[in-house]
């Protein structure tokens, strides 16, 4: 995102009527050149996540915001906090069952700036209530993709490779009939393996926080509904000084136009 110097003071006004209203996230344009300007009249304000990514989803090119990211940044709050411990953030990332929200972004380095960034938690499940050293007759597991579905020494699936859902254990009424107890664990339509949330380093206590979608404060690993933030926006935005670069723009023509006339004069 990249504004107007000029503009910041009516962006300061409108975002903080919006937060003080109600307002939480913004969606944008975002361009492919860093120069061309976002309008303040293209900023689209929402109460609710839901409809900020709904927004979003109709083009490629929108993106989501926080507005009390964005309000930061305009004020000159820099991509990293000087006030927040990095190894007591490395240690809760590593104490945490969290991963970075985009493969091979630095967690640590998105949760140092001390603004909300998503993550993803992973949710494992704790299958002791299985009988111990007994394998049930019949499992419905979820496999997670690439990896083989594996067993421990007590017969428990390993949760890093699948996901049970429901499993049961036979018992025969007599020769010609058997019948079977069955235990569900959770809905097989709704796998939760990994679930987004969002997360920021507090930049007083240098304590990890997280958030859902309507930005509620939560436990990590708690379950929570669904949010997508596929267009977030980890870009801090970009502010130009568009009469800076026009008197430049304009220093290199009559710069260009001084030497082609010289030469004109050399050459009579």
């Amino acid at each position: 995102m990249t504004i107007d110097e000029k503009d910041i003071t009516r962006y300061k006004e409108h975002l903080s009527t919006k937060f003080r209203s109600g307002y939480k996230w913004l969606a944008f344009t975002w361009h492919k050149y860093s120069n061309d300007l976002n309008k303040i009249d293209d900023l689209k304000c929402f109460k609710t996540l839901n409809e900020a990514s709904l927004y979003s989803q109709s083009s490629e090119s929108k993106r989501l915001k926080p507005i009390a990211t964005l309000l930061g940044e305009i004020k000159g709050e820099g991509e990293y906090s000087k006030s927040i411990d990095e190894i007591k953030l490395r240690k809760q990332i590593a104490q945490y069952p969290i991963e970075s929200f985009i493969a091979g972004r630095h967690l640590s380095m998105d949760l140092w700036s001390g603004k909300l960034k998503p993550l993803r938690t992973r949710m494992y499940r704790d299958s002791k209530h299985i009988r111990d050293g007994d394998k049930p007759d019949v499992m419905l597991i979820g496999k997670i993709k690439n990896e083989e579905v594996l067993f421990n020494k007590e017969n428990r699936l390993d949760e890093n490779t699948g996901v049970l859902f429901t499993y049961a254990y036979s018992d025969y009424l007599n020769e010609k009939t058997r019948i079977y107890k069955v235990d569900y664990l959770r809905p097989p339509d709704k796998p939760v393996i990994k679930q987004t949330m969002l997360a920021k380093c507090d930049v007083h206590s240098s304590k990890l926080e997280f958030y859902d979608g309507e930005l509620q404060k939560v436990e990590p690993g708690e379950s929570i509904d669904h949010i997508n933030l596929d267009s977030f926006s980890f870009e801090p935005v970009r502010i130009i000084n568009t009469e800076k670069k026009t008197i430049a723009g304009d220093e290199k023509l009559n710069g260009e136009k001084h030497l082609k006339l010289s030469n004109r004069l050399k050459n009579g």
